[in-house]
């Protein structure tokens, strides 16, 4: 009945009475079958729909004899340039390289650290929600951060699911938690004047003159992070005396 890649084998048992019971046994992550279990099923359609369901909402933890670790499905995953970099371009969805870059990130900080030995369809929807949830509570991240974490695992696990590696993304089922914004304010003067004034650049900012200047001058004009970075040197420089020169003393 069932192939020796399936994540699972079927096979009959006779009744006293009726037609016979089609019953299932599992593959493990090492290879081995597990306990066969009933069906309740009479055809083998609806037996394999049956197993299909189990593996999909998480009941049972199945494995094909090929499916990689997360590790082994990890590696080059998020390069530029790379199988799915490639076929998410040939589809419409461009991927920047920072995209690509941060995604990889969470998956060597966060991912592989906690899941990298195990097969991809070890991956269920309990073990992922729990382990997500302990991070969240713990409180060691921000709320988003660990969204974006469980955003890079579904995707790489939605990729492993349309290449017919596992049966199911569990992550489907993992949905985002309440992030929690921290509260905006303005900043006082005393707060002002330990950030930006008379030795400030080296005692908070470590001499790193170009930080220094654009948060100066984002808090002398109420300029945007955009338009900070799109400022150029003059050609040509006016001989009056600066608004901001005594600031400027430190450069």
């Amino acid at each position: 009945m069932g192939t020796p890649e399936r994540a699972f084998s079927l096979y009959k048992r006779p009744r006293k009475s009726g037609k016979p019971t089609y019953y299932c046994r599992f593959r493990r992550a090492d290879g081995t079958w597990g306990p066969g279990k009933s069906t309740g099923q009479t055809s083998v359609g609806a037996a394999e729909a049956w197993a299909l369901e189990k593996i999909a909402t998480g009941a049972v933890a199945a494995c094909s004899t090929d499916c990689p670790t997360l590790a082994q499905w990890a590696a080059g995953f998020w390069e530029a340039g790379g199988r799915y970099d490639r076929a998410r371009r040939a589809r419409g969805y461009v991927l920047s390289p920072t995209y690509l870059s941060v995604c990889g990130m969470w998956t060597a900080r966060y991912l592989i650290s906690a899941f990298g030995r195990r097969k991809l369809s070890e991956l269920s929807t309990e073990l992922l929600e729990e382990h997500f949830l302990k991070m969240y509570e713990a409180g060691k991240l921000a709320a988003r951060t660990v969204n974006h974490v469980m955003t890079t695992l579904r995707a790489m696990l939605r990729e492993a699911h349309r290449l017919g590696k596992i049966p199911a993304n569990p992550m489907l089922r993992v949905s985002k938690f309440k992030e929690r914004p921290r509260v905006r304010g303005v900043l006082s003067l005393p707060e002002l004047t330990a950030l930006l004034g008379p030795g400030a650049l080296e005692r908070v900012w470590k001499g790193t003159r170009q930080p220094y200047l654009m948060a100066l001058l984002a808090a002398s004009t109420g300029a945007r992070h955009g338009e900070l970075v799109s400022l150029r040197r003059a050609r040509r420089f006016h001989r009056h005396r600066p608004i901001l020169r005594p600031h400027f003393e430190e450069l």
